[in-house]
Protein backbone atom coordinates (compact mmCIF):
# COMPACT_ATOMS: atom_id res chain seq x y z
CA UNK A 1 0.00 0.00 0.00
CA UNK A 2 2.84 2.13 0.73
CA UNK A 3 4.38 1.69 -2.56
CA UNK A 4 1.17 2.48 -3.86
CA UNK A 5 0.88 6.04 -2.09
CA UNK A 6 4.10 6.58 -3.15
CA UNK A 7 3.53 5.85 -6.75
CA UNK A 8 0.33 8.56 -6.56
CA UNK A 9 2.32 10.91 -5.13
CA UNK A 10 4.96 11.01 -7.79
CA UNK A 11 2.06 10.88 -10.71
CA UNK A 12 0.21 13.52 -8.78
CA UNK A 13 3.38 15.62 -8.56
CA UNK A 14 4.92 15.16 -11.58
CA UNK A 15 1.16 16.58 -13.13
CA UNK A 16 1.24 19.25 -11.22
CA UNK A 17 5.06 20.68 -11.51
CA UNK A 18 5.56 24.41 -12.89
CA UNK A 19 8.10 22.60 -15.41
CA UNK A 20 4.79 21.01 -17.63
CA UNK A 21 2.28 21.78 -19.31
CA UNK A 22 2.26 25.24 -19.28
CA UNK A 23 3.61 28.45 -17.56
CA UNK A 24 1.50 29.63 -14.75
CA UNK A 25 -0.59 32.69 -15.65
CA UNK A 26 -0.66 34.20 -11.60
CA UNK A 27 2.07 34.63 -9.54
CA UNK A 28 0.64 33.84 -6.62
CA UNK A 29 0.12 30.30 -8.10
CA UNK A 30 3.19 27.62 -6.77
CA UNK A 31 2.36 25.00 -9.10
CA UNK A 32 0.49 24.03 -12.18
CA UNK A 33 -2.53 22.26 -10.46
CA UNK A 34 -3.44 25.31 -8.60
CA UNK A 35 -3.12 27.67 -11.84
CA UNK A 36 -6.09 28.99 -13.37
CA UNK A 37 -6.80 28.58 -17.35
CA UNK A 38 -7.05 32.16 -18.41
CA UNK A 39 -11.11 32.13 -18.53
CA UNK A 40 -10.95 30.47 -14.99
CA UNK A 41 -9.09 33.54 -12.57
CA UNK A 42 -11.04 33.59 -9.79
CA UNK A 43 -9.20 33.66 -6.69
CA UNK A 44 -9.86 34.97 -3.05
CA UNK A 45 -7.22 37.23 -1.81
CA UNK A 46 -9.02 37.65 1.46
CA UNK A 47 -7.22 37.53 4.83
CA UNK A 48 -6.93 34.47 6.86
CA UNK A 49 -9.14 34.33 10.07
CA UNK A 50 -8.57 31.94 13.13
CA UNK A 51 -12.14 32.12 13.48
CA UNK A 52 -13.44 28.40 12.08
CA UNK A 53 -16.79 28.01 10.16
CA UNK A 54 -17.76 25.04 12.56
CA UNK A 55 -16.36 24.55 16.49
CA UNK A 56 -13.12 22.13 16.54
CA UNK A 57 -15.31 19.54 18.92
CA UNK A 58 -17.57 19.57 15.26
CA UNK A 59 -14.80 18.98 13.14
CA UNK A 60 -13.40 16.12 15.62
CA UNK A 61 -16.41 14.29 15.66
CA UNK A 62 -16.92 14.64 11.69
CA UNK A 63 -12.95 12.91 11.16
CA UNK A 64 -14.09 10.06 13.18
CA UNK A 65 -17.34 9.03 11.37
CA UNK A 66 -15.34 9.71 7.81
CA UNK A 67 -12.42 7.43 9.49
CA UNK A 68 -14.90 4.38 10.53
CA UNK A 69 -15.54 4.16 6.52
CA UNK A 70 -12.13 2.96 6.02
CA UNK A 71 -12.83 0.04 8.17
CA UNK A 72 -14.32 -3.52 7.55
CA UNK A 73 -15.88 -3.64 10.97
CA UNK A 74 -18.34 -1.27 10.50
CA UNK A 75 -21.64 -2.86 11.86
CA UNK A 76 -24.44 -1.36 13.27
CA UNK A 77 -24.45 -0.13 16.89
CA UNK A 78 -21.12 0.74 17.04
CA UNK A 79 -20.13 4.19 18.58
CA UNK A 80 -17.39 6.40 17.33
CA UNK A 81 -17.55 9.53 19.95
CA UNK A 82 -21.05 10.40 20.49
CA UNK A 83 -22.68 8.46 17.25
CA UNK A 84 -23.56 5.39 16.94
CA UNK A 85 -23.52 4.03 13.55
CA UNK A 86 -27.23 2.89 12.11
CA UNK A 87 -26.79 1.62 8.57
CA UNK A 88 -23.68 0.72 6.32
CA UNK A 89 -24.01 -0.30 2.39
CA UNK A 90 -20.38 -1.98 0.31
CA UNK A 91 -18.17 -3.89 1.22
CA UNK A 92 -14.94 -0.86 0.42
CA UNK A 93 -13.55 -2.58 -2.26
CA UNK A 94 -16.09 -3.48 -5.01
CA UNK A 95 -18.58 -0.87 -3.69
CA UNK A 96 -17.37 2.24 -2.02
CA UNK A 97 -19.09 1.88 1.68
CA UNK A 98 -21.00 4.64 2.95
CA UNK A 99 -22.92 4.39 6.65
CA UNK A 100 -25.03 6.85 8.57
CA UNK A 101 -25.07 7.80 11.70
CA UNK A 102 -26.93 9.54 14.32
CA UNK A 103 -24.83 11.97 16.65
CA UNK A 104 -25.62 13.86 19.60
CA UNK A 105 -24.03 16.86 18.29
CA UNK A 106 -24.01 16.68 15.01
CA UNK A 107 -27.80 14.54 14.51
CA UNK A 108 -28.03 12.14 11.21
CA UNK A 109 -24.98 11.77 9.61
CA UNK A 110 -23.80 10.52 6.17
CA UNK A 111 -20.51 9.64 5.53
CA UNK A 112 -18.72 8.37 2.35
CA UNK A 113 -15.44 6.44 2.49
CA UNK A 114 -12.36 7.48 0.74
CA UNK A 115 -9.71 6.03 -1.87
CA UNK A 116 -9.22 2.30 -0.95
CA UNK A 117 -5.78 1.94 -2.24
CA UNK A 118 -5.76 -1.97 -2.30
CA UNK A 119 -8.92 -1.99 -4.62
CA UNK A 120 -8.42 -1.08 -8.59
CA UNK A 121 -12.95 -0.49 -8.11
CA UNK A 122 -12.09 2.80 -6.12
CA UNK A 123 -9.01 3.73 -7.90
CA UNK A 124 -10.19 3.93 -11.06
CA UNK A 125 -12.94 6.42 -9.77
CA UNK A 126 -10.05 8.95 -9.39
CA UNK A 127 -8.55 8.64 -12.28
CA UNK A 128 -11.55 9.19 -14.34
CA UNK A 129 -11.51 12.94 -14.07
CA UNK A 130 -13.15 14.09 -17.38
CA UNK A 131 -15.71 16.85 -16.48
CA UNK A 132 -19.20 15.99 -17.60
CA UNK A 133 -22.71 17.68 -16.44
CA UNK A 134 -23.87 16.84 -13.72
CA UNK A 135 -26.41 14.31 -12.91
CA UNK A 136 -30.72 15.08 -12.68
CA UNK A 137 -30.20 14.41 -8.67
CA UNK A 138 -27.85 16.97 -8.19
CA UNK A 139 -30.37 20.12 -9.41
CA UNK A 140 -27.39 21.80 -11.05
CA UNK A 141 -27.17 25.32 -13.19
CA UNK A 142 -26.73 24.92 -16.81
CA UNK A 143 -23.11 24.69 -17.13
CA UNK A 144 -22.01 23.18 -14.27
CA UNK A 145 -19.48 20.01 -14.83
CA UNK A 146 -18.45 17.97 -12.11
CA UNK A 147 -15.68 14.83 -12.47
CA UNK A 148 -17.20 11.43 -14.46
CA UNK A 149 -15.28 9.62 -11.51
CA UNK A 150 -16.67 11.14 -8.38
CA UNK A 151 -20.12 11.42 -9.57
CA UNK A 152 -20.17 7.69 -10.69
CA UNK A 153 -19.15 6.86 -7.34
CA UNK A 154 -21.75 8.57 -5.77
CA UNK A 155 -24.33 7.83 -7.74
CA UNK A 156 -23.90 4.31 -7.03
CA UNK A 157 -25.10 4.58 -3.58
CA UNK A 158 -27.27 7.39 -4.07
CA UNK A 159 -30.21 5.45 -4.49
CA UNK A 160 -29.71 2.86 -1.15
CA UNK A 161 -28.85 6.59 0.89
CA UNK A 162 -31.24 8.19 -0.23
CA UNK A 163 -34.03 5.46 0.92
CA UNK A 164 -32.54 5.07 4.29
CA UNK A 165 -32.57 8.70 4.90
CA UNK A 166 -36.13 8.73 4.03
CA UNK A 167 -37.13 6.37 6.28
CA UNK A 168 -35.44 7.99 8.95
CA UNK A 169 -37.20 11.71 8.37
CA UNK A 170 -34.66 13.30 6.94
CA UNK A 171 -35.35 16.75 6.06
CA UNK A 172 -38.82 17.05 8.55
CA UNK A 173 -38.97 20.30 10.51
CA UNK A 174 -37.19 18.26 13.39
CA UNK A 175 -33.39 19.73 13.92
CA UNK A 176 -32.08 16.32 14.84
CA UNK A 177 -33.33 15.33 11.22
CA UNK A 178 -31.00 17.43 9.63
CA UNK A 179 -28.23 15.95 7.89
CA UNK A 180 -24.54 16.04 8.67
CA UNK A 181 -22.38 15.34 5.42
CA UNK A 182 -19.04 13.83 5.82
CA UNK A 183 -16.79 12.57 3.77
CA UNK A 184 -12.36 12.14 3.35
CA UNK A 185 -10.89 12.33 -0.58
CA UNK A 186 -12.86 10.20 -2.46
CA UNK A 187 -15.27 10.41 0.05
CA UNK A 188 -15.05 13.94 0.45
CA UNK A 189 -16.15 14.09 -3.64
CA UNK A 190 -18.91 12.04 -3.31
CA UNK A 191 -20.02 14.07 -0.04
CA UNK A 192 -20.06 17.10 -1.89
CA UNK A 193 -22.38 15.82 -4.38
CA UNK A 194 -24.42 13.87 -1.72
CA UNK A 195 -24.94 17.24 0.12
CA UNK A 196 -26.18 18.94 -2.90
CA UNK A 197 -28.74 15.60 -3.57
CA UNK A 198 -29.77 15.84 0.40
CA UNK A 199 -30.95 19.43 -0.26
CA UNK A 200 -32.63 18.80 -3.67
CA UNK A 201 -34.76 15.76 -2.55
CA UNK A 202 -35.53 16.40 0.61
CA UNK A 203 -36.17 20.17 1.07
CA UNK A 204 -33.72 23.17 0.97
CA UNK A 205 -32.13 23.78 4.41
CA UNK A 206 -31.94 19.63 4.88
CA UNK A 207 -28.43 19.60 5.49
CA UNK A 208 -27.18 21.27 8.55
CA UNK A 209 -23.36 21.36 7.44
CA UNK A 210 -20.94 19.57 5.06
CA UNK A 211 -17.71 18.81 6.72
CA UNK A 212 -15.37 17.60 4.04
CA UNK A 213 -11.52 16.40 4.68
CA UNK A 214 -8.92 16.01 1.85
CA UNK A 215 -11.46 17.20 -0.66
CA UNK A 216 -10.20 17.00 -4.47
CA UNK A 217 -11.89 19.63 -7.04
CA UNK A 218 -15.03 18.35 -7.58
CA UNK A 219 -16.34 20.44 -10.67
CA UNK A 220 -15.91 23.64 -12.62
CA UNK A 221 -16.56 27.35 -11.67
CA UNK A 222 -20.19 27.33 -12.28
CA UNK A 223 -20.74 23.96 -10.13
CA UNK A 224 -18.60 26.27 -7.25
CA UNK A 225 -20.54 28.88 -7.12
CA UNK A 226 -23.32 26.96 -6.45
CA UNK A 227 -22.25 25.21 -3.58
CA UNK A 228 -21.52 28.28 -2.43
CA UNK A 229 -25.04 29.94 -2.97
CA UNK A 230 -26.76 27.19 -1.63
CA UNK A 231 -24.59 26.56 1.70
CA UNK A 232 -22.93 29.41 2.29
CA UNK A 233 -25.01 32.69 0.94
CA UNK A 234 -23.28 34.78 3.32
CA UNK A 235 -20.15 33.86 6.32
CA UNK A 236 -23.04 33.90 8.79
CA UNK A 237 -24.92 31.26 6.91
CA UNK A 238 -22.24 29.15 5.70
CA UNK A 239 -22.77 25.12 5.95
CA UNK A 240 -19.84 23.65 3.95
CA UNK A 241 -16.25 23.81 5.03
CA UNK A 242 -13.01 21.46 3.73
CA UNK A 243 -9.93 21.22 5.74
CA UNK A 244 -6.61 20.91 3.84
CA UNK A 245 -3.87 18.80 5.93
CA UNK A 246 -0.44 20.47 5.31
CA UNK A 247 1.23 19.60 2.02
CA UNK A 248 -1.54 17.23 0.44
CA UNK A 249 -1.38 16.77 -2.46
CA UNK A 250 -5.41 15.86 -2.92
CA UNK A 251 -6.91 19.55 -2.96
CA UNK A 252 -4.75 20.29 -5.92
CA UNK A 253 -6.14 17.91 -8.28
CA UNK A 254 -7.45 17.95 -10.81
CA UNK A 255 -6.18 20.77 -12.02
CA UNK A 256 -7.49 24.53 -12.71
CA UNK A 257 -5.98 24.56 -15.83
CA UNK A 258 -8.72 22.29 -17.09
CA UNK A 259 -11.39 24.15 -15.61
CA UNK A 260 -12.45 22.86 -12.18
CA UNK A 261 -12.36 24.93 -9.20
CA UNK A 262 -12.87 24.76 -5.28
CA UNK A 263 -15.87 26.22 -3.72
CA UNK A 264 -15.34 28.52 -0.68
CA UNK A 265 -14.43 27.52 2.53
CA UNK A 266 -10.88 26.14 3.33
CA UNK A 267 -9.81 25.76 6.44
CA UNK A 268 -5.73 24.66 6.08
CA UNK A 269 -3.82 22.94 9.18
CA UNK A 270 -0.31 24.23 8.40
CA UNK A 271 1.81 22.04 9.37
CA UNK A 272 -0.21 19.06 9.12
CA UNK A 273 -0.53 17.06 12.21
CA UNK A 274 -0.57 20.03 14.47
CA UNK A 275 -3.33 22.62 16.01
CA UNK A 276 -1.92 25.68 13.51
CA UNK A 277 -5.04 26.22 11.58
CA UNK A 278 -6.41 29.16 9.99
CA UNK A 279 -9.68 29.85 7.65
CA UNK A 280 -8.96 31.54 3.99
CA UNK A 281 -12.34 33.13 2.82
CA UNK A 282 -13.31 32.92 -0.81
CA UNK A 283 -12.70 30.27 -3.77
CA UNK A 284 -9.25 29.06 -4.52
CA UNK A 285 -7.48 31.58 -1.51
CA UNK A 286 -4.32 32.70 -3.03
CA UNK A 287 -3.00 32.19 0.48
CA UNK A 288 -3.89 28.86 1.79
CA UNK A 289 -2.99 25.67 0.92
CA UNK A 290 -2.10 27.08 -2.82
CA UNK A 291 0.93 28.27 -1.69
CA UNK A 292 2.66 25.00 -1.63
CA UNK A 293 5.14 24.19 -3.71
CA UNK A 294 4.94 21.03 -6.19
CA UNK A 295 7.23 18.91 -4.74
CA UNK A 296 6.83 18.79 -1.97
CA UNK A 297 3.25 18.26 -2.34
CA UNK A 298 2.57 15.03 -0.15
CA UNK A 299 0.29 12.10 -0.14
CA UNK A 300 1.56 11.60 3.96
CA UNK A 301 -0.02 14.45 4.69
CA UNK A 302 -3.45 13.35 3.29
CA UNK A 303 -3.73 10.91 6.06
CA UNK A 304 -3.27 12.79 8.49
CA UNK A 305 -4.60 14.26 12.11
CA UNK A 306 -7.30 16.18 11.46
CA UNK A 307 -8.54 18.34 14.82
CA UNK A 308 -7.43 15.58 16.93
CA UNK A 309 -8.45 12.51 15.04
CA UNK A 310 -6.10 10.41 12.09
CA UNK A 311 -7.95 9.84 9.19
CA UNK A 312 -6.86 7.62 6.79
CA UNK A 313 -6.97 4.16 5.21
CA UNK A 314 -3.32 3.10 6.14
CA UNK A 315 -2.98 5.29 9.14
CA UNK A 316 -6.60 5.99 10.66
CA UNK A 317 -7.91 3.81 13.66
CA UNK A 318 -10.42 0.86 12.86
CA UNK A 319 -12.43 1.10 15.41
CA UNK A 320 -12.37 4.85 14.69
CA UNK A 321 -11.62 7.14 17.76
CA UNK A 322 -12.66 11.06 17.61
CA UNK A 323 -10.41 13.60 19.81
CA UNK A 324 -7.58 10.77 20.84
CA UNK A 325 -4.72 12.00 18.18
Amino acid sequence: MRLLSSSLTLIATTLLSTSSLAAPTATTAKNIGDTPSKSNDFSSTAPPTSQLPFPISVYSQAAGLAQQTYCNNSKAGLTIGDAKLLWTYGDGDAQQRVNIYNSSSLGLSVAWEGTNTSSVHSIAYDVEFVPVPGDTVLDLPFGSLVDAGFQGAFLSSWKQVKEQLAARGAGNSSTSNKVTIIGHSLGASQASLGALAVEHAFGSGSVSRAVLYGLPRVGNKVYADHVDKVFAPTEEKRRWSYVVSGKDFVPHVPPRLIGYQHPAGQVWINPANTTSWMYYPGQENVKGANTVLAPPLSFDDHEGVYMHTQIGASLGHCPATVGQD
